[in-house]
Parts: structure tokens; C-alpha cells; sequence
């Protein structure tokens, strides 16, 4: 990213998912590098958690952004553009992330799909 952001001046990151103690050490970190803005990149809702937790130690700006990183370092695509277009990326993650994605939209998207279904075939106007 500093190669493709090079006006901004990136002072660290962490990869992985911190337990408590690392959490704090981290959060120290930040703090000592002066960082003004931190990315948060754990999906949901683990960053809208640590942000919770530890939101209020870090003298910065915290925003939760998922898997953008990923995306703009190249590591995932957002998908074929008409599924974009559509709104239905999440297909196109499903596609690319089989095992870790269908845990995140498999079970509630299921029971959405058969709720939106039997209302329709009910006649119910959706």
C-alpha cells in the first residue's frame, strides 16, 4: 500500500486476530507511532469488537473496513463486474472462499431465501 499510497506514511500493521495481551501491547503501539487513522480488518463482527474494547486507549481515529485491504493489495477481487453492478458480491465471495465464507452467509441468507420464497408463493407481495 505505501507504494501505491505513497503521500500517506504507514507506520504499522498486524496480521492475525490478538488475544488480550497482544491487544494491549498493540494498542501501545500505535499510540507510540503517533498513527493518526487505524485501519481495522478482522471482518465482522470481530473488528467492531476489538474496536469496542479497545477503541477508547487508542489515541487515533479507528475504522473498521473488512476484507477492503484484501482487496486493494490484490489478494481478493471484488468479482465479475455485473455481479457488482447487482449488489450480490457476496456471491462472487462465496465463489472465491467456499469454506470461510459460507459459514458467514449460509445460515441466516438460507433462512432469509425460504422466508422471501414462502411469502412469495403465498402471495404475499414483496
Amino acid at each position: 500500500m505505501a507504494v501505491t499510497y505513497p503521500q500517506h506514511r504507514f507506520v504499522g500493521s498486524h496480521h492475525g486476530f490478538p488475544t488480550e495481551a497482544e491487544s494491549r501491547a498493540l494498542v501501545e503501539t500505535i499510540n507510540a507511532a503517533e498513527a493518526e487513522l487505524v485501519f481495522v480488518g478482522m471482518g465482522n463482527p470481530y473488528q467492531e469488537q476489538w474496536i469496542a474494547r479497545h477503541g477508547d486507549a487508542i489515541d487515533a481515529a479507528t475504522i473498521c473496513v473488512g476484507a477492503y485491504l484484501d482487496r486493494v493489495a490484490g489478494h481478493v477481487s471484488r468479482g465479475p463486474d455485473w455481479l457488482v453492478r447487482w449488489r450480490l458480491e457476496w456471491v462472487g465471495r462465496i465463489v472465491q472462499e467456499p469454506r470461510r465464507m459460507i459459514r458467514r452467509y449460509g445460515g441466516g441468507g438460507i433462512i432469509f431465501l425460504g422466508t422471501l420464497l414462502r411469502q412469495k408463493l403465498s402471495g404475499y407481495r414483496i
